[in-house]
């Protein structure tokens, strides 16, 4: 997954959005910072949403949302997400550096669509998208943090190749379990 930041704009009276650079949400970045700013909190679940995540990233919140692209190396298919919020569990077992932490990150679509290449992707994300529907379905996504001794890094070393996203009807079933 490829995170970015996109800035709000106005075009004839509307709303839209477009692509204005990358953001870094694991290693020392922005769920790190955020960590930070909790106090540290070990052994114990945690929360940022996304616009305070846009703060400590020093934008302007009202400006600027984070956006998930969940399959950025598809040639021909363009799946965008609006980043809501994170919530976290820093594991230590019961000693005072954190070992590793599970996140799960709630996100809402805002766009899924075929292109013929990347050129066109690039000029249908440059002349800007709606704004994220606000009714439209959240679903999330579990990934993990490795600990201190890992850089904070998404587990596995190899990125968020591990994710798996729970759409609505999936998230039901496995509510009861946790």
């Amino acid at each position: 997954m490829a995170y970015w930041k996109y800035e709000r704009f106005q075009d004839n009276g509307k709303t839209l959005v477009r692509p204005a650079g990358t953001i870094k949400l694991g290693g020392y970045n922005l769920i790190y910072d955020a960590w930070i700013k909790r106090d540290q909190p070990l052994d114990r679940g945690w929360h940022v949403s996304a616009p305070e995540l846009v703060e400590i990233n020093r934008d302007d919140p009202e400006q600027v949302l984070l956006v998930i692209d969940w399959n950025p190396n598809a040639e021909t298919h363009v799946g965008l997400a609006e980043l809501l919020d994170v919530h976290a569990y820093t594991w230590a077992h019961g000693g005072d550096v954190p070992l590793w932490t599970p996140v799960m990150i709630r996100m809402r679509s805002l766009l899924e669509q075929e292109v013929e290449n990347r050129e066109q992707e690039h000029e249908l994300l440059n002349a800007g998208l709606p704004e994220p529907d606000p009714e439209a379905p959240v679903f999330v996504s579990f990934l993990y943090l490795a600990g201190e001794q890992n850089g904070w890094r998404w587990g596995r070393g190899l990125g968020t190749n591990a994710a798996a996203f729970l759409e609505p009807a999936a998230r039901d079933y496995f509510r009861p379990f946790f």
